[in-house]
C-alpha cells in the first residue's frame, strides 16, 4: 500500500541532472537547452548573482575546465574558464571568482 511506504522521513532527491541555456550552433539569438556538469550550474549561478548584486543583465554561456583534478587542485589556484554574454571569468575550485 502507498500510504504505508510514504512518511515524512522519505528523502526525495532531484533525479533530473542539472540543464543550461547554450546558444545555438546554428543560430546564436536561439538557446538550446543542455545538460550541464554541476561545476558549471554553479558557475552559472554565480553569474546571475554577481549580475544581480551588481544591478547589470548577464547570462551564462559557457564554463571550460582548465584539465585539473577538482579534489586535488589548491583552492587559490585557477580552476575553469567561464564565459558570460559581458564577461571572462577565471574560477578557482569552489567557484569563487579569480579573476573578471
Amino acid at each position: 500500500q502507498i500510504a504505508k511506504a510514504t512518511s515524512d522521513s522519505l528523502v526525495v532527491s532531484n533525479a533530473r541532472p542539472q540543464r543550461a541555456f547554450e546558444r545555438s550552433v546554428i543560430d546564436d539569438a536561439d538557446l538550446v537547452l543542455v545538460p550541464v556538469d554541476v561545476f558549471a550550474a554553479e558557475a552559472q549561478q554565480l553569474i546571475l548573482r554577481l549580475a544581480k548584486s551588481r544591478n547589470y543583465s548577464d547570462s551564462f554561456v559557457a564554463c571550460v575546465s582548465l584539465g585539473f583534478s577538482r579534489e586535488t587542485i589548491e583552492p587559490g589556484r585557477p580552476y575553469a574558464v567561464c564565459l558570460s554574454d559581458m564577461y571572462i571569468f577565471l574560477l578557482n575550485r569552489d567557484c569563487n571568482c579569480l579573476l573578471q
